[in-house]
């Protein structure tokens, strides 16, 4: 039977195994509110829900007990930022709209507390990672937690860091990385990669340190493709074909110099796949080539989904430590990062999972000019980890 409400006992422990509680902590869960531009839905409404009864919940004494918890929210921003100001909500009254509540400054707020963990609709991810080096806070974001990923709160996180780190460590020796996708036919598209330059991040689910902020539940390790945008300066290596399916059918996109420039076919499919590239060409860039160790099936939710043992590949803005920024989309309102997950043979965009019977292949290149295949099929190979 699937678990929709934590205990005091087991919110203590899940939180211990997060964050390592230590004692006289003071812990901020934040919540997203919906409003006119941003309708709530069912699974929205439970994420509120949630933050609330864990709040309530949270044990008030014994070895997890912390000083203080409360909630702070604010207006949806719906584009990875957070507002100036967020409101304290005690929910004596269930926050109608956000208009009734008392504003305070966002970087005041956040600066009384040591734990920050966002429950939010919308990604906060970004921001709050620099929010953290900056103000000394730890924290996670669960952007779009909904029921079905319940069991991924109770997962064996030091295994998770352990395969986490694996795949880090190759990721931060390597140079490049060939990604092959082929389908049963045997026709093969390859898309390679250029890791030079930028760093490898790690995402464990386990965020003990002040300064860091990351994902919860997680487990991945995910480097932003170096584009040429910052020095050296040098012209991106990352090119090739990126199949990715649509509804309509398979759609082929020729990528070169750190970014899509258009596709391989001039079918309808293909066309109408283009549009919103050539209105905004910012979406383009290659933004994140991202591996998941977790074992499981896609639930149509970007935090578990993107988790899974296979890989994502993200356009657009780049992930942590990238060079792609609002400031290269020709309408900063526009900028997004959009990840295109495989896994077990299907392909997730957002809500949307499509079969996709087409096997996927990981080679990572070293600098020496060895190379290592450590994925085929979309399965990690044997003795990896």
């Amino acid at each position: 039977m699937r678990t929709t409400t934590l205990t005091s006992k087991q919110l203590g422990l899940l939180f211990n195994r997060v964050f390592k509680i230590r004692g006289r902590d003071r812990m901020a869960i934040m919540i997203d509110l919906p409003h006119g531009k941003f309708p709530d839905s069912k699974d929205w409404a439970w994420l509120r829900k949630t933050a609330r009864q864990w709040r309530d919940s949270y044990p008030r004494s014994g070895e997890f007990a912390m000083e203080r918890v409360v909630v702070l929210v604010y207006p949806a921003t719906g584009n990875g930022n957070l507002p100036e100001q967020v409101a304290v909500c005690n929910f004596e009254f269930d926050p109608g709209s956000a208009v009734e509540l008392r504003y305070i400054q966002t970087r005041e707020a956040l600066a009384e507390y040591n734990i920050v963990l966002a429950m939010t609709n919308f990604s906060v991810t970004v921001v709050l990672k620099a929010l953290a080096k900056e103000l000394g806070f730890r924290g996670a974001t669960m952007p779009g937690f909904t029921e079905a990923m319940m069991p991924g709160l109770f997962l064996d996180y030091e295994m998770v860091a352990r395969r986490v780190g694996v795949v880090h460590a190759l990721l931060s020796r390597a140079v490049g990385a060939k990604v092959r996708f082929e389908t049963k036919s045997g026709e093969k598209h390859d898309l390679f990669f250029d890791l030079r330059f930028n760093k490898a991040q790690a995402s464990t689910g386990r965020y003990t340190e002040d300064g860091e902020v990351g994902n919860f539940p997680s487990g991945e390790a995910y480097i932003a493709p170096y584009v040429g945008k910052r020095p050296p300066s040098k012209p991106s290596r990352t090119s090739g074909i990126w199949p990715v399916m649509y509804p309509g059918g398979l759609v082929l996109f020729w990528v070169e110099g750190g970014r899509m420039v258009g596709t391989v076919n001039d079918d309808d499919v293909s066309r109408e796949a283009w549009k919103p590239f050539a209105e905004e060409p910012g979406r383009s860039w290659i933004a994140e080539l991202g591996l998941g160790v977790l074992d499981g099936q896609p639930v149509g939710g970007l935090l578990w989904d993107e988790k899974l043992e296979g890989i994502h590949i993200a356009r657009g803005l780049s992930a942590h430590g990238g060079e792609i920024t609002k400031n290269d989309f020709n309408d900063p309102n526009k900028a997004q990062h959009v990840d295109v997950i495989y896994t077990g043979g299907r392909q997730v965009i957002g809500s949307e999972t499509l079969q996709f019977a087409v096997g996927v292949a990981v080679t990572l290149v070293f600098r020496n000019g060895n190379m290592r295949t450590i994925m085929v099929d979309g399965k990690y190979v044997d003795g990896l980890f």
